[in-house]
């Protein structure tokens, strides 16, 4: 499949297919790139490894804090899936991009980044909270 990516039609054709509404031509171009480079075992191997693969059954046992974040044009983990997965983890997050793919880190680099930063400022301790159970660990 190496000359399928190595396309500049087939394989940009079918990076873009990660992508939602009006992506930057570069960033299609980028990820065909990046799997182009991906050695032929590996693009062989890995999508037989994804499908079927089915973690729901564990995710109640998550216990940390969840953002899930799906834009509304993912074809590769669409919002359905992005809601099943909020509603098994308990007081998980989601969060919707309209029009949005599965390439979010490249389509809304600003305000992924600004989501995630804020998620975290969110759901991390205080910082004195965090010194006081840090100094209660280590006098045990």
């Amino acid at each position: 499949m190496g000359w399928f990516w190595n396309s500049p039609n087939l394989g940009l054709l079918a990076a873009r297919l990660g992508f939602g509404r009006d992506p930057e031509p570069s960033h299609v171009e980028l990820v065909r790139q990046m799997l182009a480079a991906c050695p032929p075992q590996t693009r062989l191997e890995a999508p037989r490894a994804l499908i079927g693969l089915d973690f729901t059954a564990d995710l109640p046992n998550v216990r940390i804090p969840t953002l899930v974040i799906v834009g509304t044009a993912d074809i590769l983990t669409p919002p359905a899936q992005a809601r099943l997965i909020t509603k098994l983890i308990p007081d998980a997050r989601l969060e919707v991009f309209p029009g949005g793919g599965h390439m979010l880190m490249l389509e809304r680099t600003e305000e992924l980044d600004r989501l995630i930063v804020d998620f975290a400022h969110e759901v991390a301790p205080s910082a004195p909270a965090a010194r006081a159970a840090r100094v209660a660990r280590v006098a045990r």
